[in-house]
C-alpha cells in the first residue's frame, strides 16, 4: 500500500522543520509495555485490506495502547472540482464519518480532518491543525511519552511538533523511485527529515538497508523483513475452507496470483505465459487498476480478472493456485521492494515463481523459483507444476512459520532494549 503524493506545492513550508531535524541523540532504551504507540500508517485502516502496517498495529496493541493515523491527503487536485477529487473524497468518506473508533481491545483508529493544503502558508496551518488534533486525542486518551511508529513519510512535519519517547521511520518502499509520485522532490525532503530525527530506521528489505545504512550512523538502521499472518494461511486451516463459485469452474492448472493489478505488473510477461499455454488459467484476485490490465483478460481468455476480494477470503481462494506468481517490471521502486504476499504464498506451501526481485533472490531462493526472462518464466512454472511434492510444500511451509507478527514485535522489543542485531545472519 502507498501512501498519496500529488502535488509539488508542499516543497515550500518546511525550512522550520528541516532546521530542526538535525541529528537526533539516541535515547535512552524504551520498554514497549510502558509506552504507548502512535501509528502514522501509509493506508487507510477502514478502506483497505489489512496490509502489513495494520497487523503490526494490531499486534502492538497486544503489549500497550495504540493510536491508528490513517493516512492524510497532503495535497488538493490543482483541479479542485475535476473528477480525481472527488474520487478522493468519496474513498475517503468512509473513514472521515467514523473519526475516531475502537475495533479492538487497545487499539484506537483516528482519521484526522485535513485542510487543503494547495499553497505553502495552507501546508503549515494544515500542519499545525494536525498536530493539535494529535496531541488533543493523546491528552483525552491518556498517551503519554508515546512511541512514534512512522510509516508514512508524509507525517515528518507532523512528528517534528510532537514529543515522545522514540521515533520509529519503518520503511516499506523507496517511494521516490515510484512514478506513481508526483512531489518526488519534496517526498525526498521529508524522507531525509526523518532519516536523520529517528532512533530507529526499519527496513523491510536487504536493498533497502543497505541503502539507508550509507545515509546515517550505524546502529540506527535495521533489517527487519514483513512478518506473515502464518495461521491465516496455514494449509492445515485453509483445507477445510469452502470452494468459492468463481473459481470452483475454473480448470486447472490455476497460475494464481493476488494483489493489486496495474502497470508495474510485467503484463508483456503474463502474457507470454498465457498465449504459449491456452490450457493454463491464470487467475487474478485484485483491483485491476490499469486499462492495460483489462485489456490482456479481453485478448486471453485463460486470463480471469476476479476482482477485489477481501483479507478473509483470500486463503479459500488461493488455496486452489497451482503455482503462485511474482510479475512486476523490475524498476527501481520494485528494486528495493520486498512483496508482502511472498510470505503469504510460503505460508501456504505454494509453489511459487517470480522475476529477479534482489530481495527474494538472497533471501528465498532456496524456496522459490527465479526467472529473468520470458521463457525462463514459463519454464519455472512448468516446471513447478512438474515437480512439486508434499516434502516442497512442508520445507516452504517451514521457512516463514517462525515469522509471525509476535516474533516481529519480539525483535522490535529488544532493539527497543538494545539487545538485538536485528540483521539476520
Amino acid at each position: 500500500m502507498q501512501a498519496e503524493f500529488n502535488t509539488a506545492t508542499l516543497q515550500e513550508g518546511l525550512q522550520t522543520a528541516e532546521t530542526r531535524a538535525g541529528d537526533h541523540v539516541r535515547p535512552a532504551p524504551v520498554r514497549l509495555s510502558e509506552h504507548p504507540v502512535v501509528y502514522f500508517a501509509p493506508g487507510d485502516w477502514w478502506t483497505s485490506n489489512p496490509a502489513d502496517w495494520a497487523r503490526l498495529a494490531m499486534e502492538f496493541s497486544k503489549h500497550t495502547p495504540v493510536l491508528f493515523i490513517n493516512s492524510v491527503a497532503t495535497s488538493i487536485p490543482r483541479k479542485v472540482f475535476s473528477r480525481n477529487f472527488f474520487r478522493r473524497v468519496a474513498r475517503k468518506l468512509p473513514s472521515f464519518l467514523r473519526v475516531l473508533r475502537k475495533p479492538m481491545p487497545n487499539l484506537y483508529v483516528f482519521t484526522p480532518l485535513t485542510l487543503f493544503t494547495g499553497r505553502p502558508w495552507l501546508l503549515r496551518l494544515n500542519t499545525w491543525w494536525l498536530q493539535t488534533q494529535i496531541k488533543i486525542l493523546r491528552r483525552l486518551l491518556g498517551l503519554r511519552s508515546p512511541i512514534l511508529w512512522v510509516s508514512n513519510a508524509a507525517a515528518a512535519s507532523i512528528v517534528e511538533g510532537l514529543d515522545y519517547a522514540c521515533l520509529v521511520y519503518s520503511v516499506t518502499d523507496k517511494f521516490d523511485a515510484s512514478r506513481y509520485i508526483k512531489a518526488r522532490e519534496t517526498l525526498t525532503r521529508f524522507d531525509e527529515m526523518l532519516t536523520r530525527r529517528a532512533d530507529h530506521v526499519m527496513c523491510v528489505s536487504r536493498p533497502l538497508f543497505r541503502y539507508y545504512q550509507g545515509r546515517t550512523r550505524k546502529g540506527r538502521v535495521h533489517y527487519l523483513p514483513h512478518a506473515v499472518d502464518f495461521e491465516h494461511f496455514n494449509p492445515a486451516r485453509i483445507a477445510a475452507l469452502p470452494t468459492p463459485a468463481d473459481i470452483a469452474r475454473v480448470p486447472h492448472p490455476i497460475i494464481g496470483y493476488h494483489g493489486s493489478l496495474t502497470d508495474s505488473n510485467d503484463l508483456e510477461l503474463l502474457a507470454y505465459c498465457a498465449e504459449r499455454r491456452p490450457d493454463w488459467s491464470f487467475f487474478l484476485i485484485g483491483k485491476a487498476m490499469h486499462n492495460d490490465v483489462l485489456a490482456l483478460a479481453e485478448k486471453f481468455r485463460n486470463v480471469i480478472l476476479a476482482g477485489f476480494k477481501k483479507y478473509e477470503e483470500i486463503p479459500a481462494y488461493a488455496r486452489h493456485f497451482d503455482v503462485c506468481l511474482l510479475f512486476w517490471k523490475l524498476t527501481e521502486w520494485i528494486s528495493y521492494c520486498s512483496p508482502y504476499k511472498t510470505k503469504e504464498y510460503l505460508a501456504m506451501g505454494k509453489p511459487t515463481v517470480s522475476v529477479p526481485i534482489p530481495e527474494i533472490v538472497e533471501e528465498y531462493s532456496d524456496v522459490i523459483s527465479i526467472a529473468a526472462t520470458p521463457q525462463e518464466f514459463l519454464d519455472a512454472i512448468e516446471r513447478e507444476l512438474r515437480n512439486n511434492s508434499p516434502e516442497k510444500e512442508r520445507a516452504r511451509v517451514a521457512r516463514v512459520q517462525g515469522e509471525t507478527w509476535a516474533h516481529y514485535v519480539e525483535r522490535v522489543v529488544e532493539m527497543f532494549l538494545g539487545n538485538d542485531e536485528v540483521v539476520r545472519k
